[in-house]
């Protein structure tokens, strides 16, 4: 009889445990880890702050000159106009006129192209291609100007053709780079953006380097057209 409760004892606990202690048990450690989460991501949202926060004040102590320096060193967008006359500023200095200035398609078309993981990168770039006649010590000089521009200029082909009179017929092909724009990931986690801002690090010293001083900004402002009358309610009269 004895054995006989004690195992009815036994199997009604058992019975108890999986009909009722279990499903409770369960959901104590499901809100356990839920409670974990939630504290994990309250402390890297904290870290993510904490980082915004020190970058700002980093990014607030560069002065706005070098901040326009380096937005020419390296653009956040493709202005072909500015960087035509740019090129003819440094050619005019040293009485070279381009010719036949263009834009190698292949590069250009790259910016309206999806970009594939494997092939990413920060930057883009695109060839420019032109032509001029000069003679040599005013052809090293331009070179010159383009190596110490402040907008990156690579210069990645040179043709030339000689003649009696002095005066080479040039065909040059440059390659200058500008700055993709970021593409959010929806997948990103706060982990990943805490780990991403805390890779980042300002160096000032950059901006004291003798390389960087050395860089001449060549670019020129382009003046704004005035578009239609001072007044447009004025009456307007006849000659």
């Amino acid at each position: 009889m004895k054995n006989t409760t004690a195992l009815l004892l036994l199997f009604l606990s058992v019975a108890l445990f999986y009909t009722f202690t279990r499903p409770y048990y369960e959901k104590v450690q499901t809100l356990r880890t839920s409670a974990a989460d939630y504290q994990n991501v309250l402390d890297n949202m904290s870290r993510i702050a904490e980082t915004r926060d020190q970058l700002l004040v980093d990014y607030n102590g560069i002065p706005k000159v070098e901040i326009e320096r380096l937005g020419k060193v390296l653009p956040d967008h493709v202005d072909t106009v500015r960087m035509a006359q740019e090129l003819d500023t440094i050619a005019s200095a040293h009485g070279i006129a381009l010719k036949n200035v263009r834009i190698d398609a292949a590069f250009a078309q790259d910016a309206s192209l999806p970009v594939l993981p494997e092939n990413e990168k920060p930057y883009n770039k695109i060839t420019l291609t032109f032509g001029f006649i000069s003679n040599y010590a005013n052809f090293r000089r331009f070179l010159e100007d383009l190596e110490k521009s402040l907008r990156i200029m690579d210069v990645r082909g040179l043709v030339f053709q000689n003649s009696e009179s002095g005066l080479s017929e040039y065909q040059t092909s440059i390659d200058t780079y500008w700055l993709r724009a970021p593409v959010s990931e929806s997948d990103t986690t706060l982990v990943k953006t805490a780990n991403e801002l805390s890779g980042i690090d300002f160096k000032n010293n950059l901006f004291t380097a003798l390389a960087y001083r050395f860089l001449t900004d060549f670019s020129t402002a382009i003046p704004s057209e005035p578009v239609g009358r001072p007044n447009p309610f004025d009456v307007i009269g006849r000659d």
